[in-house]
């Protein structure tokens, strides 16, 4: 018999024997005669979804008959999906296999999706296309939307239908996953009579972030100096040629310079990308013991990414990553995903001096070089991700209490016939209780994922690191002390004085 199949022998076992064992019918044959009912195998499949029959015509006993084909599928336990034509062929050509019954497959879940409806250039991460590239620098105009322009519709979940085996049990399938418009968008709005389409509800640049779609305002203007004053706009500037030195910017949108950044402050909470670069002054403060101290003139936020074509004396930090075409100059650059110094296919793309840091990992043509100074290059620590995995376990734990006390209330109601409103809002409560608590799991679960991959973390060197230049990997440090081609940094394990343990190597 095949091990895929399960088998039933004939439903007529229990007829009269001879000595030898042999079938005796309800008749006593001729001397030397075998009597024989006509016998039905039932074989299941597997998967439980198709039953074959397989009749073996009778020898001078019960013929073969649908009635009692019908009877060997039930004792063996098949209820659904009976084909009864089949079966009748199955009866009417003994000695043949057929597949007498089939089972029904389950239909999927169709999860909610978002289906974004206008053509975006303004993106708050970055996304990869089929074939895995990024281009983290293309950047184009800015690109607006007029009042009730369609943005982006919900398709709503589509519930699955469970399937049925030939043995009768339902086969399970997964409830669909929603999707919902995040509360945090702004200048956008249902349209009417349909709360599943977003259109705009002004003028302006349309954004997909992590977690929606906004449309922000835009202001252009062509500088940004003393006769313009210090910016701060609640959507996306866009400033035409230089920013001077000792102005301040603030914008809940891009910033968007097209000439250079000098010593100036510039927060936004989206990208700033400074096409001619950023290139501040630095300044020296005296310090103790008649040393002199030094800071970057131009300081830079963003909430998403910085882009530059080059960086010189500059505090840089990113929530997101940092992208500079052509170099890093005695500067101190953070980005809480990565650091990409120079074009694909570039020569230009140095780090020279200064700090940068970085949680999954940083690429660079050229690290250190000669009279640059220290070159310091951190990854592998997610602050921001830590800080928030840590604040989302005290929420988890605040909810877990907070069941602990509900189930007690909940059991003290039950004993009180007089109660029963309070005992239903307690079951709500706790019901609505429950559910956070498994969203605030399935986020931390999350965070601890992302803070996880920073282990994997490494520092690429597409063409040579200079001496003087020091690596750190999660707390473990390697100073260079000669030059080197290109490579890669990253934690390995190494026996030391007996002892395994995770050091940065070069290979």
């Amino acid at each position: 018999m095949h091990p895929a199949l399960e088998t039933l022998v004939s439903s007529h076992s229990d007829f009269p024997r001879d000595t030898h064992g042999h079938a005796t019918g309800h008749h006593s044959p001729g001397a030397g005669s075998q009597l024989r009912d006509a016998v039905y195998r039932v074989d299941v499949a597997a998967d439980r979804m198709s039953a074959t029959l397989t009749v073996t015509p009778a020898h001078d006993g019960k013929e073969v008959d649908v009635a009692d084909a019908m009877m060997a599928l039930s004792q063996r336990g098949v209820c659904f999906g009976i084909e009864p034509p089949a079966v009748e062929a199955a009866v009417a050509n003994p000695g043949t296999p057929a597949e007498v019954a089939r089972g029904q497959a389950p239909q999927p879940a169709v999860d909610a999706r978002m289906e974004l409806l206008v053509n975006l250039n303004q993106i708050r991460h970055p996304v990869e296309d089929a074939k895995g590239r990024v281009d983290f620098r293309e950047l184009g105009l800015i690109r607006s939307v007029e009042v009730d322009t369609p943005l982006m519709r919900r398709h709503p979940p589509q519930p699955g239908q469970p399937g049925r085996t030939v043995l009768g049990a339902e086969i399970a399938v997964r409830p669909p996953k929603d999707a919902k418009f995040s509360g945090r968008m702004q200048g956008v709005q249902f349209a009417p009579n349909d709360m599943d389409l977003l259109v705009a509800a002004i003028p302006g640049q349309p954004v997909l972030g992590r977690d929606g779609l906004s449309v922000e305002p835009v202001l252009v203007l062509p500088s940004v100096n003393l006769a313009s004053g210090n910016v701060d706009f609640v959507g996306t500037v866009e400033i035409k040629g230089d920013v001077q030195g000792g102005m301040k910017i603030k914008a809940d949108g891009d910033v968007i310079v097209h000439g250079i950044i000098e010593s100036a402050d510039v927060e936004a909470a989206g990208d700033v990308v400074a096409k001619g670069g950023i290139v501040g002054q630095k300044h020296q403060m005296q310090g103790g013991g008649g040393a002199d101290k030094t800071f970057a003139g131009a300081r830079i936020r963003a909430k998403a990414n910085v882009r530059a074509h080059h960086i010189e004396n500059a505090f840089i930090f990113a929530e997101l990553s940092v992208y500079v075409d052509e170099a890093v100059v005695q500067s101190d650059v953070t980005a809480i995903e990565r650091v990409i110094i120079g074009r694909e296919g570039g020569h230009k793309g140095h780090v020279l001096g200064g700090t940068v840091r970085a949680t999954l990992g940083i690429t660079a043509v050229c690290l250190g070089g000669p009279g640059t100074g220290a070159t310091h290059v951190m990854i592998g620590v997610n602050p921001l991700l830590q800080k928030a995995l840590d604040e989302k376990h005290a929420e988890i734990a605040a909810k877990r209490k907070a069941l602990d006390d509900l189930d007690k209330v909940v059991r003290v109601l039950q004993a009180r016939t007089d109660r029963l409103d309070m005992l239903t809002k307690a079951h709500l409560t706790y019901d609505k209780t429950e559910k956070e608590l498994a969203d605030a799991t399935a986020e931390a679960e999350a965070m601890a994922a992302e803070l996880k991959r920073a282990d994997k973390a490494t520092v690429v060197v597409k063409r040579a690191v200079f001496p003087g230049v020091s690596v750190t990997i999660g707390g473990r440090r390697k100073l260079m002390n000669e030059q080197r081609g290109p490579g890669l940094f990253r934690l390995a394990t190494e026996t030391v004085d007996g002892k395994d343990e995770e050091v940065v190597i070069y290979e």
